[in-house]
């Protein structure tokens, strides 16, 4: 185990600055940073020391996946990051994929994490909230128990760890659910609709509901797209209030 003495000598003699572009070192940090000052995790841009710019005009969005195993998150991202459906289903522990767009004008590096579903790794998954902009809330079209944790566990496990950042809830597997086609991981057929999904979102307080299929590719860059919108805008409006309550403290000064 490593000396405190050594520990201290590392951090003191360590040039962070020449790491804030790497999103791993930057999300350690922001994990750090959270458990010694208290209250909920910074975002990504806070945890960088307040810049969203990787180049000066790139801005840097971190988004988490979660959702029970099976549901389709890791083929989410890959379907988006690279165009590609995998075939074989591998449960992930933690992965990471990074992919470019230009949204309203401005060149975004989106940042895209991808959790374990299973029971066996709770404890190691709300390693990857810290710094987070936005969460999408993962269940499958055809399996209730997937639709269900979304109340039970999943809601909640966001709310307790970064309580204040938005989500957004995404059906999986339409495709399955259209043709009336048991989920090859489970073997289970449970459809449900989209009406299902909106009272869900409602229920949980998600800002929105969105389907997707990976394996066609249908609404994925929709909800890339509605996450980096909602990432920036909720990013905007903490900015404004502080600069407002700045301005505000700086009038009430004598």
């Amino acid at each position: 185990m490593t000396d405190k003495a050594t520990l201290l000598q590392f951090v003191q003699a360590t040039d962070w600055n020449s790491h804030l572009n790497d999103p791993v070192v930057v999300n350690h940090v922001a994990a750090i940073k959270s458990h010694v000052g208290g209250g909920s995790a910074p975002t990504l841009a806070a945890a960088t020391g307040g810049s969203t710019s990787s180049s000066g005009s790139e801005k840097r969005v971190k988004c988490v996946v979660v959702g029970d195993g099976a549901v389709g998150k890791t083929s989410l991202l890959i379907r988006y990051s690279s165009g590609t459906f995998p075939t074989d289903y591998l449960p992930t522990v933690f992965d990471n994929h990074t992919a470019h767009m230009n949204r309203n004008g401005e060149k975004i590096t989106l940042h895209l994490w991808d959790t374990a579903g299973q029971e066996d790794y709770d404890r190691l998954r709300p390693l990857s909230y810290p710094g987070a902009d936005v969460i999408l809330l993962c269940f499958s079209t055809v399996n209730q128990s997937s639709y269900d944790a979304i109340r039970e566990k999943w809601a909640p496990e966001v709310q307790h760890y970064i309580p204040n950042i938005p989500h957004i809830l995404i059906g999986t597997k339409i495709d399955l659910r259209e043709e009336k086609t048991p989920d090859p991981n489970s073997g289970l057929f449970e459809p449900l609709t989209a009406e299902n999904g909106a009272a869900m979102a409602k229920e949980i307080g998600a800002t929105k509901y969105m389907e997707i299929c990976s394996k066609n590719g249908q609404g994925i860059e929709e909800v890339f797209n509605e996450a980096v919108d909602q990432a920036l805008r909720d990013r905007a409006a903490a900015e404004g209030s502080a600069v407002a309550s700045g301005g505000a403290a700086a009038a009430a000064s004598p």
